[in-house]
């Protein structure tokens, strides 16, 4: 787009940027997140209403738009717009069995989906997801079991049992982003009051999610 002249070596250890090139303004959308966005399209899911994000791209190559795939598998409507996507949440969300080897930041949003399903929901394939922030799978089981969830792990994944309504009750966000937004969603969806202890973290990667959170559920209430 900017026609800057560069060689990126076989092994892409080494590039090599000629000089005196230059760059000149252009106008071009840069698109969200689908990472940070998953968690506001779980919250439609378990939530049975509707959420819009703005500034997504439906060609984007992001691996974290699967789960807009994985969640209209499970029932929900999915709505591009333009550059919008609307994610509703239908009366029941179905269960099933999800490869997440390439989506493995998913793993808590959908987990807490899955507690919402009337069939047991199987996250598989992804082993990596032991040696994020924290080891997500066991954080998961842990704080989601708390909470009323039947739960079990494998070594790569983690089968959530259908029939086990969350309620509410004491968390905690382990130091780990995705943890705590993930566990925030639960609140949407249930009566009980729920305490997430520790969730500063959650700035690491959306230092908005807090008070963008709080509008949307507001409006829902």
């Amino acid at each position: 787009m900017q026609g800057i002249n560069y060689e990126i070596s076989p092994n892409f250890q080494h590039a090599k940027i000629k000089g005196n090139q230059h760059y000149h303004p252009i106008t071009t959308l840069v698109t969200g997140d689908f990472s940070s966005a998953s968690f506001f399209f779980c919250m439609a899911a378990i939530s049975k209403s509707t959420i819009t994000v703005d500034g997504l791209d439906f060609n984007d190559v992001q691996g974290d738009k699967k789960i807009l795939d994985i969640l209209q598998e499970m029932g929900c409507t999915i709505e591009w717009n333009g550059n919008s996507v609307s994610v509703t949440g239908n009366d029941s969300l179905h269960g099933g069995s999800f490869d997440l080897n390439e989506i493995p930041d998913t793993l808590p949003a959908l987990a807490v989906t899955a507690c919402f399903a009337s069939d047991d929901v199987h996250l598989t394939n992804v082993p990596q997801a032991r040696i994020k922030e924290t080891d997500r799978i066991a954080v998961m089981n842990k704080e989601l079991t708390a909470l009323g969830a039947s739960i079990e792990e494998s070594p790569d994944g983690m089968t959530i049992k259908a029939g086990h309504p969350l309620h509410g009750g004491i968390v905690h966000g382990h130091d780990d982003h995705r943890v705590i937004m993930a566990l925030s969603m639960i609140s949407c969806a249930i009566s009980d009051t729920m305490t997430i202890q520790g969730i500063d973290a959650a700035g690491v990667t959306f230092p908005s999610f807090c008070p963008l959170f709080d509008s949307i559920t507001g409006e829902n209430q």
